[in-house]
């Protein structure tokens, strides 16, 4: 903002079309300022993942895609609209005159027909909830768009070109968003496989709906997680193979195996079941703050829908404090996937609180979770800390019912487990 002062003082006292010129040099070079970032935070960089979270980041990351495709608009019309007013042109007789006097006008015409196209295809894909891989082959225009917007902003943009200083920490910017997107999600699953050889051991059918993978490697005492986090999965075999997929993490560190369980739901996880022993696994990861490192008490609570057990596992595998609480919904006792895990825990003084919505048994409750049965079966409930996970209208209530009961934010732990 200092430079763009210093840079067009006089650009805007002359007002007019000579100070829309200079307001939209500034408008595209804030939009460059939030596309970069927002590739930087959603890098999976674990620096800013340990901060925020990834729930956070996924919700930053969406308002500064907004905030500059807004910055981005204002400055193609002020642009236009500035040297408009300054020849006397039309509007669209001006843009031709302009991709004919300045270099790259039409690389960054293309950048931002290719952000329309993620912005309108995006709203489809999430509202039709079509397939994950065309969810991210879409995303991946984002990156070829701001790349694209590069030569424009380093050829055209009077900022920078006035600026040495300005011009070095753009590329900086540039060379960071793009070597972290690349390292962590390109480079980093190459690096695994040649330190670890992650290939698949077993296939393991834990319900109608609900399979377990179970992951050999070397070294695996040296790939480090924390129970409750999460990879992005890829499966190198034919009718499995596509885009990686982000899974939780149901197996502990030492247990000589990682184990990821998905439920079969959508097309690509209703072919895990295919896969087969010695299939080459690719891993990014680990990601997430659903960790108990976020606690801030000594007691603890669980709470788990379906298949939002998985993380949970992990971390009740990990350590049993001798008050620890695990309220686990489901629909009936066999969609209670490691429920025989947890029955072996008890002797270490872990409680189990069933609750089937479709099924009645004399040792589990019939319904949903009421305030009724957070009081009978968690009376100190305010002096726990608690993590949630489950489908997300499930969270949603559970969230709500504890906030009712005096629970502090702050003591409830979620995440989403989305990107």
């Amino acid at each position: 903002a200092s430079v763009f002062v210093l840079n067009s003082k006089s650009q805007i006292l002359a007002g007019s079309g000579i100070a829309m010129i200079a307001f939209g040099g500034f408008f595209g070079l804030m939009a460059g300022f939030f596309f970069l970032h927002q590739m930087i935070l959603i890098s999976g960089a674990s620096f800013f993942e340990r901060y925020f979270g990834l729930d956070r980041l996924a919700r930053i990351h969406h308002v500064t895609g907004l905030v500059g495709y807004g910055f981005l608009v204002a400055h193609i019309l002020f642009i236009i609209s500035g040297y408009s007013i300054v020849s006397g042109n039309g509007f669209v007789a001006q843009y031709f005159q302009l991709k004919d006097s300045f270099s790259y006008i039409a690389l960054a015409s293309i950048s931002l027909i290719l952000l329309d196209i993620v912005i309108i295809t995006s709203i489809v894909i999430v509202r039709k909830r079509l397939k994950y891989e065309l969810w991210y082959f879409v995303h991946l225009l984002v990156y070829a768009a701001v790349l694209l917007a590069l030569f424009h902003q380093v050829t055209n943009g009077q900022n920078l070109l006035s600026s040495p200083a300005l011009r070095a920490y753009w590329y900086l910017l540039y060379i960071t968003a793009f070597g972290l997107v690349l390292w962590r999600r390109w480079l980093l699953p190459v690096y695994y496989e040649f330190k670890h050889r992650f290939r698949v051991k077993k296939v393991v059918k834990e319900n109608d709906s609900v399979v377990s993978i179970y992951i050999k490697g070397k070294n695996l005492q040296n790939f480090k997680y924390e129970p409750g986090q999460f990879n992005l999965w890829q499966f190198w075999q034919s009718g499995v193979r596509g885009m990686h997929h982000p899974f939780t993490i149901s197996s502990t560190p030492g247990d000589g195996y990682l184990r990821l369980t998905a439920k079969m739901i959508g097309d690509y996880t209703k072919k895990l079941p295919r896969l087969e022993e010695g299939a080459l696994v690719l891993i990014s990861g680990p990601y997430g703050i659903f960790t108990s490192k976020s606690a801030v008490k000594t007691k603890r609570l669980f709470i788990a829908g379906g298949i939002g057990i998985t993380p949970i596992a992990s971390m009740l595998r990990q350590k049993v404090n001798n008050d620890d609480v695990l309220i686990y919904a489901a629909q009936t006792s066999d969609d209670a996937v490691f429920l025989s895990e947890f029955e072996k825990l008890k002797s270490k003084g872990l409680k189990i609180v069933k609750i089937f919505s479709k099924e009645e048994s004399k040792d589990s409750y019939s319904g949903y979770l009421s305030p009724s049965i957070l009081v009978n079966e968690v009376p100190d409930v305010t002096e726990r800390d608690v993590w949630l996970c489950g489908p997300p209208a499930m969270m949603d209530a559970a969230q709500d019912l504890l906030l009712s009961q005096a629970v502090d934010q702050s003591q409830i732990h979620t995440e989403r487990f989305r990107l």
